[in-house]
Order: structure tokens, then C-alpha cells, then sequence
């Protein structure tokens, strides 16, 4: 009776077929997991245009791909598996029932172990693979203060302030502050929940120091502006996106700890600073923004004083709608002129303009609605003492790398700016409003080209612009990081 039951598993017909099934199962398996790896590692995404990740370092020197934000591919690979193997599994077991003479037991066997092995080894995978790649996208960085935008309006700088930060997990947004450190009596709350935080504050008292505290931060503390014209000193300075590499300590010396140093040394109370864009290698990249961030928080640079930020072409590489730069920055995208906005400090109006204009993604020549949207926003704050605009482009120079700037050369001459400060060539350089080089004296107005906020090859090449505001003039002091003072001076009257 037990001869009669016995059928030879390689001598069954129908074996033979549910075997050679469920290895062309099973090889079906391995060939998708295979092209799905295969893509992960090599396909362009969904938000890039030409590159991939094994082209990248061809394209792109020491940046690693760029994303922005954990793909759900990647991270589904295991969970796919997994399915994959359960439903072979359901089938096969189904085929036992199917066919009860017949003796599968071996087959179910090393279909199950192959299955075990194959959802391991994706599973591990995924998780050693994606395990660094959610680690830059789980931190806490800032505070940093600034002044946020909505429509036309900017903050003001004497009674209004917005508070940045980016948290490692998805919290509330929610700022204590009080007029003491010990007496934080206040809330701020800005809606929602999630990483990306900007909490709004306003009716502050003018000339007043507040101190704050966010969740995961120690106390900061920061100074409204005086009312009315007083004397003060600010810094700028240009394109720190090559300041560090992706595996630089947040300790690193970097412009913004050399400028809160020096200031220190000087016994210079800084008011804020301005950086005039490329603050990112890639605004579709969160990495380059986590450095960013890392930059400006040492030494309670920007968590202790406001900045203003220029939007720069790399805060738009691979990112051309700037979809990332209002996470990080409260400025509002307005049509036409995008993220162009101004606003008064003491003496001085300050326009920073977005150059950026649809018809020529890359650098651009300054459309009409950025000139006229400065031409208006000057005539507007005709009465303040001084005039400096802030824009990323080098307007004297015109080229395919940088544009065309007439436009908005002949309002700053029309409307009487004083100083253009700008970035974009690696460089510095001084020039009258006609392109002509500047050397060191009194003038009425002048361009400074100060795009040096970045060598991690050379720091003594790295460099910025203090700039001194008093009744009757303009100071403006370039240093670099190695010197020990200014090494020349320009007085705008």
C-alpha cells in the first residue's frame, strides 16, 4: 500500500510543472528586485532633470546625489519582498492541496528558505542602506531668526521678529519667551505639526532684548531694533554653499563663526547680517541645507541676531520653482518677482532682490516685473538716508553667466541707490555704477562684488564686508578671514 502511495516527485508530470512554476516564480522575483535595485542606485528622480546617481560625481565633485526626501522605492523594496514571497507561499500551498497525491514538501521547502533569504538579505539592505540616508533627514538645527514676509510686507524689525528651526522629529511649533531669562512667560505657536518650524512673533516692544526657548534648544536671546535713524554696524557676505564638505563637524571654522570672532575682537555689537545667496549647493538637496543651517547656528550667530537672506541660483539647482527655500525661509513666492522684499533698518532701506525670472531658469537677465517692483519700492522709501541693494548676480558684469542687469542698473542710478552688494563669482572686486574698478576713497555710489564666503581649500580666502551706519556716511570694511583688520575702506556719502 505504501508503494502505491509513493509517486516519485521528478517522475509526476504535474509536480514537474508546479516545480518549474515556481522557479520561474521565484526567478521572476529576483529579476524585478534586481531592476528595482538597479534603480535605486542609477535612475534619475522625479525632481532632477539630467543626472543620476552614478553620474553624479562626474557632474557634481564631492556632492553626493542630491534628494529630496526618502523615497518611497527604496524603502518599499523589503516590504514588496515580502508580499512577493507570501503570495508564492499562499500559492503553493494551495498547489499541496490542489494536487494531495502528490509530494511537494520539498519543494515548499526550499521555496520557503529561498523566500526567508531573500526577504532577509532586501530587508537588511534597505534598512543599512536607508539608515544614513533618513539620518540627515533627522536633526535638530537652528534656532535662526529672521524677518518673514507676506505680500509686500516684510516684518518690522522693531517690533517683529520669526523665530526658525528644524527639528528631528515631528513636533509642535511653539516658542516660550519672556523679558528674562528665568521668566519665560510668553507662547508663541505657529499651526501644525512637523519639522520645518517658523513661528511669527509681533507687537514686540521696540529696543527691548527678549529672550526665548524652543524644545530641544537652549535659551537664546535677541534685541529688537530702535525706533527711528540710529548708528549700527551689520556684516554681509556671499555664496558659503563650498564652505564645508558632507561629513564636516558643525564645530568647523566656517564665515559665520570667523564674522561672530572677529565682531568680538572689534567690540562691534552686530545688528544682524545679510548673506547675498548660494547658501545651499542644491535646494533640491536637504543635506546642503543641514550644513547650512550647522553654519549659521554656531556661535548663536543667527540665533542671537536676525539675518536676511538673497536667493541665490543654487538655492533653485535642480529646484527651479525653489519648492525647498520657503521650508527653510517665512519669505512668500510673489509672481513675478518671486521672493523680492525689503525692509528699514535705522538710516537705511534695504531692497534684496530675487533675479530670477521664468523665461531663463539658470541665471537670468532681470525681467521688467523685478525692475519695476524696485523702481516702486524705492520711490516708496524715498525719505530714508541711505538706499543698499542686495542681489546675487553681479549686475555690472553681463554674460550667459550672469544675465542681463541694464534694467535694474538704471533704477538704481534713477532712484539713487548707494551700494549694491552681490555674489556669484567667487571673487571680490569693487566697481562704479558705469563697471569701472574702485579703489579704496569716498564715493557716491559703488558696486561690491563679495562672493568669497566659502573656500574650504583656503580659508584666508574666505572673506565679508562689515558694514558701519552712522548721520552722514556709509562704512564699508573687507576683511578676510586671516587678517587682522579690514584691509581697505570705501565711505559711501
Amino acid at each position: 500500500m505504501k508503494e502505491t502511495q509513493k509517486i516519485e516527485f521528478t517522475n509526476n508530470r504535474n509536480c514537474e510543472q508546479i516545480k518549474y512554476f515556481l522557479f520561474a516564480f521565484l526567478f521572476l522575483g529576483l529579476m524585478i528586485f534586481c531592476i528595482l535595485g538597479i534603480y535605486t542606485v542609477a535612475a534619475p528622480r522625479w525632481t532632477q532633470i539630467a543626472y543620476s546617481r552614478l553620474d553624479w560625481e562626474t557632474f557634481g565633485g564631492i556632492y553626493e546625489y542630491p534628494k529630496t526626501q526618502p523615497y518611497t522605492l527604496d524603502y518599499f523594496i523589503p516590504l514588496i519582498a515580502g508580499i512577493y514571497i507570501l503570495i508564492g507561499l499562499i500559492f503553493t500551498l494551495f498547489l499541496k492541496k490542489k494536487v494531495k497525491k502528490q509530494n511537494i514538501h520539498g519543494l515548499l521547502k526550499v521555496f520557503t528558505l529561498l523566500g526567508i533569504i531573500i526577504t532577509s538579505v532586501v530587508g537588511t539592505g534597505g534598512i543599512v542602506l536607508g539608515a544614513p540616508e533618513m539620518e540627515f533627514y533627522a536633526y535638530n538645527a537652528g534656532p535662526y531668526l529672521t524677518w518673514g514676509t507676506e505680500g509686500n510686507i516684510t516684518q518690522d524689525p522693531t517690533s517683529g521678529i520669526t523665530i526658525c528651526w528644524h527639528s528631528k522629529f515631528n513636533t509642535p511649533s511653539q516658542v516660550k519667551y519672556g523679558n528674562a531669562p528665568d521668566n519665560l512667560d510668553k507662547l508663541a505657536v505657529s499651526s501644525g505639526i512637523g519639522r520645518f518650524h517658523q513661528v511669527p512673533m509681533n507687537e514686540l516692544e521696540s529696543n527691548t532684548t527678549y529672550y526665548y526657548k524652543i524644545s530641544g534648544f537652549k535659551i537664546k536671546q535677541f534685541r529688537t531694533a530702535p525706533f527711528g535713524r540710529f548708528d549700527y554696524s551689520c556684516y554681509l557676505w556671499a555664496d558659503p554653499r563650498t564652505n564645508n564638505g558632507y561629513d564636516s563637524a558643525i564645530e568647523e571654522t566656517n564665515m559665520p563663526k570667523i564674522i561672530s570672532e572677529h565682531a568680538k575682537e572689534d567690540g562691534i555689537d552686530m545688528a544682524f547680517s545679510i548673506c547675498a545667496g548660494d547658501i545651499t549647493a542644491r535646494g533640491v538637496d536637504y543635506k546642503t541645507w543641514k550644513l547650512w543651517l550647522n553654519d549659521i547656528s554656531t556661535n548663536d550667530f543667527t540665533s542671537n541676531y536676525s539675518h536676511a537672506v538673497a536667493i541665490g541660483n543654487h538655492e533653485r539647482h535642480d529646484d527651479t520653482g525653489a519648492v525647498n527655500f520657503p521650508n527653510y525661509y517665512p519669505y512668500q513666492d510673489k509672481k513675478d518677482v518671486h521672493f523680492s522684499y525689503s525692509f528699514d533698518y535705522g538710516r537705511v532701506h534695504f531692497s534684496i532682490l530675487d533675479r530670477w525670472n521664468t523665461s531663463d531658469p539658470w541665471y537670468g537677465g532681470t525681467g521688467y516685473a523685478q525692475a519695476e517692483w524696485l523702481e516702486q519700492d524705492l520711490i516708496e522709501h524715498a525719505d530714508t538716508d541711505f538706499k543698499i541693494l542686495v542681489m546675487h548676480n553681479n549686475p555690472i558684469i553681463t554674460n550667459e553667466h550672469h544675465g542681463d542687469c541694464s534694467l535694474i542698473m538704471n533704477v538704481a542710478e534713477s532712484q539713487g541707490i548707494d551700494v549694491i552688494f552681490c555674489g556669484h563669482t567667487h571673487a571680490y572686486q569693487t566697481y562704479d555704477f558705469s563697471g569701472g574698478y574702485l579703489d579704496p576713497g569716498s564715493y557716491d555710489q559703488m558696486v561690491m562684488m563679495i562672493g568669497i564666503g566659502g573656500n574650504r581649500d583656503n580659508l584666508c580666502y574666505n572673506g565679508y564686508c562689515r558694514i558701519d551706519i552712522n548721520e552722514t556716511a556709509i562704512s564699508l570694511k573687507p576683511r578676510l578671514a586671516c587678517d587682522e583688520s579690514h584691509f581697505e575702506e570705501f565711505i559711501i556719502t
